[in-house]
This record gives structure tokens, C-alpha cells and sequence, in this order.
């Protein structure tokens, strides 16, 4: 196989459907749907295709390499590196990016050594009115996390260690609870974590509120020892619509290089489908 920089090209490999594309900085599959495909709706296609090496549509790392559908793209211009091109492109990393990545791996390692005493006492709240969702990836990702150490950093104007410091969801979780349920079982589970230990950082209730689209409840949580996790407490419709439907946009409106137009029509349509969300009844007022 040949292994490709940020292009698709030929590929004459058993599996693969004609085109391969190695996974760039900022890369997302609604992206690559959009620049390879011509259309980021196609994201879905992608993921078909690549389900053995895509775990979470919304979670993947520089250097995979994913098989696409054809796409009637002029390849004319394709360009190809061999593996060997790839250490070396490791070792040319700018200085800041090395030093997110440093960060990164620490955040990683501190939530790792904390997950599995908090997971044991979030999963004993699951019950037939709410459950965990997306369990096998509440660890943020080195690469993830990193990425949002330099977007935050240049966003804010900050270093990359002053922009480590304000990561709080290297560990995060979700609950999703049914809607007739959702005030009670949200105060339950919270109320359950306060007398376990937990301590509120943050508590923001997004439901209802003119000037922001998101709909749902997202939390942090400190454990005695001092680790700070994400908790988001969603129904059905608001977790598929955050998830499913409206990633893909939200990736263009952080990435760096998305242009000001791009990252204005990806709002606009991320906005129109949050509006569709019915708010469960009283979930305005929930506060802590």
C-alpha cells in the first residue's frame, strides 16, 4: 500500500474500495468527506467503510489510514511518502507541539490511574431510567487532548502549559436519561456523587438558553483526591444530535484551518438542529 500525506491516491490493495487517505492534523471524517468527496454529508460512508480500524466516528488519530469510496477526484496531484517518511515527520514536530504533547500525556496518565475507581461508582448509578454511553472512550485521547492544548493556546494567546491547565475533560463521561425522567434522575445522581465525596467545580445547564444552541447539562466533578472529570447529562435526542448529527459541524468551527465562511455555515446548520431537541419539562431550572 502506498501511504499518502494529507491526498487520496490509487491503491491496488485487496479491501480497500480504489482510494486510500492517511489522517492529517485537524482531520475530521466530515472534513475529509467534504475535501475528498465534495461533500461533508458523506462522512457516514467513510466511517462504513473503515469500521474496523474507526472505533468512535468522531475519535480519529493523525497517521490512520482509511479506505474511501470513489469520488471522481483528480488525483493528478497526489503525492505519496513511505512509512519510513513518517518517524522522521515525528521527530520534525515544532517545539510547540512537542511540548503539548507532553502535557497531554500527562493529563492522559493522571486520568488513567483515576478512571477505574470513578467509573465502578458512576456505572452503580445506572439504572432503567439512565444509562453510561460511549463508556469505552471516557479517556480522552493523548492526541486529543493535545490538539486542544494548541488551539486553546493560540486561541487565548497562552503557552501550551498555561493551556494544559485549563483542561478539565481528559476524563469524561455521559448519562443518558429518559426525558420523563430527566430532572429527577439528574438531581439523584448528582445529590449520590456530592454524599460519595464528589465535589461540584462546574455545573452548566445549557437547556433552554437564548443565546447558546447546545441543549443539555455538562458538569465537572472533583474526586477528594483532586481529579476533575466531565459528567453530561443528556436524553436520547440531545446525545444523538451532539454526537451523530451535528460532530461533524462542530469540528469545522474549532479547526484552525477552516475558513470564516466554512466555519459559519457549520454553525448555522449545527444550530438548526439543536433547536429540534424538545426540552424535558423543568430541566431549565435544574441548578447546583
Amino acid at each position: 500500500m502506498v501511504i499518502v500525506a494529507g491526498f487520496s491516491v490509487q491503491v491496488p490493495a485487496e479491501g480497500l474500495s480504489g482510494t486510500a487517505y492517511q489522517v492529517q492534523k485537524n482531520d475530521s471524517l466530515y472534513k475529509i468527506a467534504g475535501t475528498q468527496l465534495g461533500s461533508g454529508d458523506r462522512w457516514t460512508e467513510i466511517y462504513e467503510l473503515n469500521k474496523d480500524a474507526i472505533k468512535d466516528p468522531f475519535i480519529i488519530y493523525t497517521g490512520q489510514i482509511f479506505s474511501l469510496p470513489a469520488s471522481g477526484q483528480d488525483l493528478s496531484d497526489a503525492r505519496g511518502i513511505t512509512a519510513d517518511d513518517i518517524p522522521a515527520a515525528e521527530e520534525n514536530k515544532p517545539d510547540e507541539q512537542k511540548e503539548a504533547d507532553k502535557y497531554a500525556e500527562q493529563l492522559y496518565d493522571a486520568a488513567k490511574k483515576a478512571e477505574p475507581g470513578i467509573t465502578v461508582v458512576l456505572k452503580a448509578l445506572e439504572s432503567d431510567k439512565a444509562h453510561l454511553e460511549g463508556l469505552e472512550h471516557c479517556l480522552k485521547s493523548v492526541e486529543s487532548t493535545s490538539r486542544k492544548i494548541l488551539t486553546n493556546a493560540h486561541d487565548m494567546e497562552i503557552s501550551p502549559e498555561e493551556a494544559s491547565k485549563i483542561i478539565n475533560d481528559s476524563l469524561r463521561y455521559t448519562f443518558v436519561i429518559n426525558d420523563q425522567d430527566y430532572v429527577e434522575t439528574t438531581r439523584l445522581i448528582t445529590d449520590t456523587l456530592i454524599a460519595c465525596g464528589y465535589s461540584i467545580v462546574k455545573f452548566k445547564n445549557y437547556w433552554a438558553k437564548k443565546d447558546v444552541a447546545y441543549q443539555g447539562i455538562n458538569a465537572l466533578f472533583k474526586t477528594k483526591e483532586g481529579v476533575i472529570f466531565e459528567l453530561q447529562f443528556h436524553t436520547t435526542v440531545s446525545y444523538y444530535t451532539k454526537g451523530e448529527k451535528t460532530h461533524g459541524y462542530y469540528e469545522i468551527m474549532r479547526s484552525e484551518t477552516a475558513s470564516e465562511k466554512e466555519k459559519a455555515e457549520a454553525s448555522k446548520k449545527q444550530d438548526a438542529e439543536f433547536a429540534l431537541i424538545p426540552v424535558p419539562e423543568g430541566a431549565e431550572m435544574l441548578s447546583y
